[in-house]
């Protein structure tokens, strides 16, 4: 029993469990009385050798899976734009294959090179996705640059507007020979902006006006003294 034992327990121990090697040393195990002087062991053993036989079962649809989802990947991979040729669907698919393959023992250098597709795909992907938001954040400064000149366009506009408005405003006092609405017009086209040009003009006719205005006001205090 003891050396049933030790061959039923190395079998179990092995990573890759031998199917036809387990159910031997069970048999041989029960041969000898094992079962009824380890029974949990025994039970053991044949749990495992089911769950062996089932991925052994199993192994070839998910080998062909994986191949399969390996291969679209590289499709994908080989696109001109991989995004566009469904990259990240293909790496959902070729994770869940991988995760199949290894529970039920696909051979390891099926395993491994599905493994350094996906790893190409991520690095793929990440490396889209980082392009991708590098577009988007240069479209996003671009509309803001857009909405800023637009912005700048229409104060320049008002700006001109008011200006117009205000020289309007200051001719029509001139017209009116009135210094006072003229002075009143040139403080309002300081605030607004209007060229210095045009405010020096103003202010050279406002003089003129009052000149002109004090002389015939010293004109006629002189009538006045001369004809009392």
């Amino acid at each position: 029993q003891h050396e049933a034992k030790t061959q039923l327990q190395n079998a179990m121990q092995n990573a890759s469990p031998d199917p036809s090697l387990l159910s031997f040393v069970i048999s041989e195990a029960k041969a000898v009385g094992l079962a009824e002087a380890e029974p949990a062991l025994v039970q053991e053993a044949e749990r495992l050798q089911k769950q062996v036989q089932a991925a052994a079962a199993q192994r070839p649809a998910a080998q062909k899976a994986l191949q399969a989802a390996r291969t679209d990947t590289s499709a994908a991979l080989g696109a001109r734009t991989p995004a566009k040729a469904g990259l990240s669907d293909c790496i959902g698919r070729l994770r869940t294959a991988l995760g199949e393959a290894k529970s039920v023992g696909v051979d390891s250098s099926e395993v491994k090179q599905a493994e350094l597709v996906l790893h190409q795909a991520v690095d793929a992907e990440q490396s889209s996705h980082a392009d991708h938001a590098a577009d988007q954040a240069a479209e996003l400064a671009r509309h803001e640059q857009e909405e800023k000149e637009a912005e700048a366009h229409m104060a320049r506009l008002q700006q001109e507007q008011m200006i117009q408005r205000q020289t309007e405003q200051l001719n029509k006092a001139i017209g009116s020979g009135d210094p006072q609405k003229i002075a009143q017009a040139i403080d309002q086209a300081h605030l607004v902006g209007v060229p210095s040009s045009t405010l020096q003009e103003a202010e050279r006719q406002m003089a003129a006006l009052k000149d002109k205005k004090g002389q015939a006001a010293k004109a006629l205090h002189r009538a006045l003294e001369s004809g009392a």
